[in-house]
């Protein structure tokens, strides 16, 4: 293969290994040349649906629950291996930090994949007796692509720098160029969003006749609207993030789910209800014959149904962390999503089974999604991008900040009418206000991966609270576990450049301050 980078920090780029469910027959892209890359319109489509395959990869997993973990609605379970200890103790995070260096690695991969797409998709031939039809999947593979990369670059943003302040000097290394001869240095933090925004605008641009529908499983024009009003809220853009959250909303297309079933069917079994993309996954189509699979990486940690006890006929529970009580208490009973997404079961250590615990259960087992023939838990699930109900939540965030308390309580009391029984209308105004749409945002968007960067930018410190049980949990020392306090604006809750591409560019690069 014609070597595409000539050098780049922390990693050397690997072979390409994307994967399609089309023109399977052809050479696999790691052993074709670049001029062998973009013969026809199939071959866009080839490098648009591995784009999809990285994605699918990148969302759930350490990608979602790393920030979980360092956040304060989780407490560690007593076992004999503990998952991503050092984000969660927080003393020994350091900027040689594996996990979030392996995060960094993967997203640029998957830039410089789309970046080479986009150079090579517009050369494309368009056959002549097909050119209207050929013309238009171009353009929306072209779409695609560029929300693609906006979506990799605000998980960085919102990771890897501070919350925005466009005086800051420390942004991301924008990628613009397939072909890289030397990893360009951070630009700045306003950079970094313009960035974000231009390529979500030439996105819109191009998907503006790909019209989106409940649970689409690739990019829209609606895509498209979602990811820009999630960047202007975190840009503190209040009044476009609130009129482009509101053209969503308003539009009807995507319906509140309004009872029990119907979020349990959204979460447990992949309904497309409320989702505006929700990526495709399938199992493989034989266990036995090593069939293959298009499958996403596992939400594993919340509650770890690893056995099954034939004598008590019921699984053995080990999850590697449980809500804290603080978290829990955060939701009325007669708030349904309390018995979606956390339900009380036991925590099993060694021969002792710590009852009547709430366990995360937001991800259960998806039976269409499973990897062996055993019965055993997965918890895989297609990764959901965009649901309609952040969309309320920031309607309602940007109205308040925009001074417009009456339309902000309009789209928060909408989302509760959704999801609690008999839910009375919020009548706050000013700071108590404020407090129940963040403590909306905590419940609804739980365990997603918002909380850690939530409390970056509304200047909270990382508190973890009362424990439900302190026995059946990592206690000691207190202040690294269920006593963890950390003030606000804590260098770490920004994750650092990785160590190898500070060393790398002698000099080049500033790390992240701090660390």
């Amino acid at each position: 293969m014609k070597k595409i980078l000539n050098k780049l920090p922390l990693y050397t780029l690997a072979a390409l290994s994307l994967q399609s469910c089309v023109k399977l027959e052809q050479e696999p892209f790691n052993e074709l040349s670049e001029q062998k890359s973009f013969l026809n319109v199939e071959d866009a489509q080839y490098w648009v649906n591995g784009m999809y395959d990285g994605l699918r990869d990148n969302t759930y997993g350490n990608t979602m629950y790393s920030s979980d973990v360092q956040a304060d609605f989780l407490n560690a379970v007593r076992r004999n291996n503990e998952i991503l200890p050092e984000l969660h103790r927080w003393t020994d995070f350091t900027s040689s930090n594996s996990t979030t260096a392996a995060i960094w690695m993967a997203h640029y991969r998957a830039i410089q994949d789309i970046n080479i797409a986009l150079n090579g998709i517009p050369k494309v031939p368009i056959a002549q007796e097909r050119e209207r039809t050929e013309r238009a999947q171009i353009q929306r593979n072209l779409g695609e692509l560029h929300l693609g990369r906006a979506y990799y670059y605000t998980y960085l943003v919102t990771h890897f720098c501070g919350a925005y302040d466009a005086s800051s000097s420390y942004g991301l290394p924008i990628l613009r160029e397939f072909k890289v001869s030397n990893f360009p240095a951070p630009s700045t933090l306003k950079e970094t969003y313009e960035f974000i925004l231009e390529d979500i605008a030439r996105a819109e641009e191009l998907l503006s006749e790909t019209s989106g529908t409940v649970g689409a499983p690739t990019f829209t024009a609606d895509a498209a609207k979602a990811l820009k009003a999630r960047v202007l809220l975190y840009q503190g853009a209040w009044q476009e993030a609130y009129t482009t959250a509101k053209s969503l909303i308003d539009g009807g297309k995507y319906p509140l789910a309004t009872t029990q079933d119907d979020l349990m069917a959204i979460w447990k079994e992949d309904d497309d209800k409320e989702s505006i993309t929700q990526l495709f996954a399938k199992a493989p189509a034989s266990f036995t014959l090593g069939g293959s699979d298009e499958l996403p990486k596992a939400n594993d940690i919340y509650i770890g149904a690893n056995n099954y006890d034939r004598r008590q006929r019921r699984f053995l529970y080990n999850p590697s962390y449980i809500p804290t009580q603080a978290f829990v208490d955060l939701f009325q009973d007669t708030d349904y999503r309390k018995k979606v997404f956390l339900q009380k079961l036991f925590v099993d250590y060694g021969s002792t089974a710590y009852r009547n615990i709430y366990l995360v259960t937001k991800y259960p087992d998806n039976n269409n999604l499973k990897t062996s023939s055993s019965g055993l838990p997965t918890y895989m699930h297609k990764p959901k991008l965009f649901r309609i109900a952040e969309q309320y939540l920031i309607a309602a965030e940007a109205a308040y900040h925009n001074g417009d308390e009456a339309n902000a309580k309009v789209y928060l009391n909408a989302l509760r009418r959704a999801r609690i029984l008999r839910a009375t209308s919020v009548t706050a105004t000013g700071q108590a206000l404020l407090t129940e749409i963040q403590n909306e945002r905590n419940r609804e968007l739980a365990f997603e991966g918002f909380r850690l960067h939530d409390i970056k930018r509304w200047g909270l410190g990382v508190v973890r609270g009362t424990p439900q049980n302190v026995e059946a949990i990592f206690s000691s020392p207190a202040q690294e576990y269920y006593q963890l306090n950390i003030p606000a604006g804590n260098y770490k809750l920004t994750w650092p450049l990785p160590a190898a591409d500070i060393n790398f560019e002698k000099g080049r690069w500033s790390q992240n301050p701090g660390w």
